[in-house]
């Protein structure tokens, strides 16, 4: 991926079984499309979305009746670090910005922002959301995403994809999960890609060539509009919360709270705009009732002429 979009070729994932080795890289594209790995959006041809198939369960290396070994999740460092900024189930776009902006420079080789077209589709997140960004939802995920595609999954709509391993897929589909190493020869042999992607073979893997560079973050050597390509082709403008009732609630509380907080302050600076009239009144009734009265013990009537 030398483009830090996330994703390889179809074509090229394959080729690298029978050009250096790597027999791991198999998975037909029905089982990938399955398990919710392969971006199809690319008229080039579909790719794969490596943090997805890193943590398909077919890359599970133990695996046993109650516990799985499968590789770590390099995206919740974000997720943590966020966590611990805000310490708030949502937050504004402007909060979410500053801290993504943040981390991702402390972890970059030069300084960076973020750019423009995922600034927007984070306030198009607020505007569903009533202002606020709910953190434990699938459009935040989503934008995550496009942020940091090398290693924060896409996550697709329930019930479009499935978590299964190979058995359950071959159980259901009756379907091997993976090419065998002759079919891949066979393939790559006649210059023609798995899945119909005739003509392309290893060489001609055109996610290198046509497919503009995004990555969350934009730099002075960046298209202003590499990001807004591939965002746009996947984005799923869609929310689905972690916790649907009580997520929406906080937000309906937010938008409570926030009433709320209005009407308070409004009371409390009429509250003191009373205050200090009752003060001023006193003040200036104190100034007549002195001015009525000469020297003390004289009444007005007695002072000398």
């Amino acid at each position: 991926d030398g483009k830090g979009t996330g994703r390889i070729a179809l074509s090229e994932f394959h080729a690298s079984t029978v050009r250096k080795g790597w027999w791991q890289f198999s998975e037909t594209a029905d089982y990938l499309r399955h398990v919710g790995a392969l971006d199809e959006t690319n008229p080039s041809g579909p790719r794969v979305i490596i943090p997805n198939y890193i943590h398909t369960p077919h890359n599970c290396i133990v695996t046993s009746k109650y516990y799985a070994v499968c590789c770590a999740d390099a995206c919740e460092n974000m997720m943590a670090h966020l966590e611990g900024k805000i310490r708030a189930p949502h937050a504004s776009p402007e909060v979410i910005a500053d801290v993504v902006s943040e981390w991702l420079s402390a972890s970059a080789s030069s300084n960076r922002t973020l750019s423009a077209a995922l600034s927007s589709k984070l306030n198009e997140i607020a505007e569903q959301n009533g202002g606020v960004v709910p953190l434990h939802g699938r459009l935040f995920a989503q934008w995550l995403h496009f942020v940091n595609p090398r290693e924060c999954q896409y996550p697709h709509l329930s019930n479009t994809t499935s978590y299964e391993d190979k058995h359950e897929y071959r159980r259901k589909t009756d379907n091997a999960h993976a090419y065998s190493i002759d079919e891949l020869y066979a393939m790559f042999g006649e210059g023609a890609g798995p899945e119909g992607e005739a003509g392309t073979g290893v060489s001609g893997s055109s996610d290198s060539s046509t497919v503009a560079p995004v990555g969350g973050m934009s730099s002075e050597d960046d298209s202003a509009d590499s990001s807004a390509s591939l965002c746009s082709a996947m984005w799923e403008p869609l929310e689905e919360l972690v916790d649907p009732v009580h997520g929406q609630a906080k937000l309906d509380q937010h938008r409570q709270g926030s009433f709320m907080r209005t009407c308070f302050r409004a009371l409390v600076m009429l509250a003191v705009v009373a205050s200090m009239c009752a003060i001023l009144k006193d003040s200036v009734l104190g100034i007549l009732t002195v001015s009525n009265k000469g020297p003390k013990g004289f009444a007005q009537a007695d002072l000398p002429s």
